[in-house]
């Protein structure tokens, strides 16, 4: 007896379980009529960060020439960057993108005497704090400037430009009484016997001078080596040289203007940082590239060219139809400093903006206060700044957004902070609150908006998701929690990145429109916590950028009820109308290693549905697995029309898999 009972405990438990799991997978979600926001979800909401000096955000550009100013490469040293494998090419998020392609001289073999020295005197001086002076004394042969790594596309042009001169630097006559003819040329990669396209150039100046040629289109696509090659018994100084392709669209690469305007396109965009923006001079960035200086001190250790300046910004965001965020630096600057920013970008005339060739404004909306305020400032301090910032901004331009951070040691404050500022801003930025502390803040300022009837908003300046689902938020600071091991970059490629991306977007959609934008961390290749990835070779998205392209495609305005949510545990949903209500969207995200049926009522929408749904779906067979340079499609993406649209249904979706179902009102 004591043995059958044993079998049949074994029995019932092993039925029980079954049941369970049954009822796990076919749980029966009912979608109610009922919005549960009190505003329609934010378009702003999918919004990006581009920082200056934080990993390669310049890869973005369509410079080809690494290191053009012949400044020190300084390696990474700041303690974000986590390398855990015995060389950066070997973490998960390396690229080409990141090579650090030296320059050096090609000499003649048996040519010893040749040499290439690095000038750092005050003069002859040029651009920045270093230039080079190439010496070919081999008596008989070339030697060549070079650099590999440069990659060339088939029938594109090159625009090279350089500075020279005699290799004297320095005389009382501009003309130089001996004339040099060099090459510029693009060769296979190590192999000058074979040149892609050359053309020669004449040297006649004494000074450091700005000489310019077009390489022409050619027939090879791969990697190859940009040379200068001097004849022999010549000298001659060389300075800031610039490779760029023909199709570069105001400066930046093509690729990369068209996956972020159409595939993971962001509504509001922030410049310059992040920690760079605290110290940054605005002035470094406008004007001729010759006279913007180089930074040697940024806090990623990155030496910063200046390319990337306040027009070249705003020309992009133009191109891609997003709106520039500016953050202003408070804590080390003047107001007068950012009055001066506004008024050379907003100002309907401005002598030097027109100088610069744009006589129209740039009409840049959002300001954002500082980013680490707390580094040097209190609550109470920084919301009288604020104050003090936004009057004599908005005496400059009435329409301008002015943020206001709450966040870390400052976000108990935010009650104090408001009855200070909030007549005076618009947002306000808690950039790196988990979800109940961003909920908190809404009531406050729903508290807040509706008693001094102000329409204050919330925002998220640098926007991370948890590593993994459930693994915890980010810190005060903005580092993610890591609980498992390994650096955040390489977690941050991982599909389970990207499910955790559209997991915390769907609590922020939960929110309402009072939950402004999300600026993601970042839109490129900064050491894998990015969107884009900008190889030499072409672009790819990372898991983010997959959950991002996802996302993008979904019209979700107002979010509804759902009776049995949180039923399984595996599972996350989201349904909503969109603006119009003449879409439904139905989110599935499902973050288990099996495939899960589940029952959905559509009842109680009284709607009647076209027959074809679009389905959209992004998945891996791992939360492991990554897109990279040789599988830039380990995440996969599907996309097909599903036919039938009935008012109760099953739908059964793939492991580790975000699903969407778009369905059509039928007219």
């Amino acid at each position: 007896m004591h043995l059958k009972r044993k079998v049949f405990l074994i029995t019932y438990s092993l039925l029980s379980a079954t049941v369970t799991l049954l009822a796990q997978n076919s749980a029966s979600y009912i979608i109610r009529d009922s919005i549960i926001v009190k505003t329609p979800v934010s378009p702003l909401l999918y919004s990006n960060f581009i920082e200056l000096g934080f990993g390669r955000s310049e890869n973005a550009r369509a410079e080809l020439l690494y290191n053009r100013s012949f400044e020190e490469d300084h390696p990474v040293t700041c303690d974000w960057v986590e390398f855990t494998r015995p060389k950066p090419e070997m973490e998960d998020w390396w690229h080409s993108g990141y090579e650090s392609q030296t320059w050096y001289l090609q000499r003649a073999a048996g040519d010893t005497m040749s040499n290439l020295v690095k000038n750092r005197s005050y003069w002859p001086a040029c651009h920045s704090k270093t230039n080079l002076f190439l010496t070919n004394k081999s008596g008989t042969s070339p030697v060549y400037l070079a650099q590999n790594g440069v990659f060339h596309r088939k029938n594109v042009g090159y625009h090279f430009s350089g500075y020279f001169n005699d290799g004297t630097g320095f005389s009382g006559d501009r003309l130089s009484k001996k004339t040099i003819e060099i090459t510029i040329g693009l060769y296979a990669e190590n192999d000058f016997s074979k040149p892609i396209s050359e053309k020669t150039l004449i040297v006649n100046t004494v000074q450091f001078n700005k000489y310019e040629l077009d390489l022409p289109s050619a027939d090879f696509e791969g990697r190859a080596t940009f040379a200068i090659k001097v004849p022999s018994n010549k000298k001659i100084g060389i300075d800031l040289l610039s490779l760029m392709p023909d199709d570069n669209i105001k400066g930046w690469r093509k690729d990369v203007v068209e996956t972020m305007k159409t595939t993971v396109p962001a509504p509001v965009i922030r410049f310059p940082g992040g920690c760079y923006a605290s110290f940054y001079n605005w002035r470094d960035g406008i004007g001729d590239p010759l006279y913007r200086p180089v930074e040697f001190n940024s806090p990623w250790s990155s030496i910063v060219m200046n390319d990337m300046g306040t027009i070249e910004f705003v020309e992009l965001c133009r191109e891609i139809k997003s709106a520039p965020q500016f953050c202003v630096p408070v804590m080390f600057k003047t107001v007068e400093n950012a009055v001066d920013w506004l008024t050379f970008c907003n100002a309907p005339h401005n002598a030097l903006r027109e100088k610069y060739g744009h006589p129209e404004p740039l009409n840049v909306k959002y300001w954002e206060m500082e980013n680490e305020m707390y580094r040097t400032l209190d609550a109470i301090t920084y919301a009288n700044k604020c104050v003090e910032y936004s009057k004599a901004m908005k005496a400059v331009d009435p329409d301008i957004k002015i943020i206001m951070g709450d966040y870390f040691v400052f976000n108990p404050k935010l009650t104090e902070m408001l009855e200070i500022a909030g007549p005076y801003i618009d947002f306000i930025n808690n950039r790196g609150g988990k979800m109940r502390e961003m909920a908190a803040d809404i009531a406050i300022l729903n508290a807040y908006n509706l008693k001094h009837h102000r329409d204050i908003k919330l925002c998220h300046s640098e926007f991370r998701a948890p590593l993994e689902r459930n693994s915890g938020g980010v810190d005060g600071l903005n580092k993610v929690e890591n609980k498992k091991g390994g650096s955040r970059q390489n977690m941050s490629v991982r599909w389970s990145y990207g499910m955790s991306v559209i997991d915390q977007m769907i609590q922020y959609q939960n929110f309402g429109g009072i939950f402004s934008f999300a600026e993601f961390t970042n839109y490129n290749d900064t050491w894998g916590e990015n969107l884009i990835n900008t190889t030499k070779e072409g672009v790819y998205l990372s898991s983010a950028g997959r959950a991002m392209e996802f996302l993008n495609q979904l019209p979700i305005a107002y979010p509804l009820a759902i009776d049995n949510k949180y039923s399984d545990a595996d599972i996350v949903l989201q349904a909503a109308w969109d603006a119009e209500k003449k879409h439904f969207t139905l989110i599935v995200l499902n973050f288990s290693g099996s495939e899960k049926s589940k029952q959905f009522d559509m009842a109680a929408l009284h709607t009647k549905f076209a027959k074809e749904q679009h389905h959209f779906s992004v998945y891996a067979e791992k939360l492991t697995d990554f897109n990279s340079p040789t599988d830039k499609n380990k995440i996969k993406t599907e996309y097909n029309l599903v036919k039938g649209a009935k008012p109760r249904f099953n739908m059964s979706v793939k492991p580790y898999s975000a699903n969407a179902w778009v369905f059509s009102v039928q007219e």
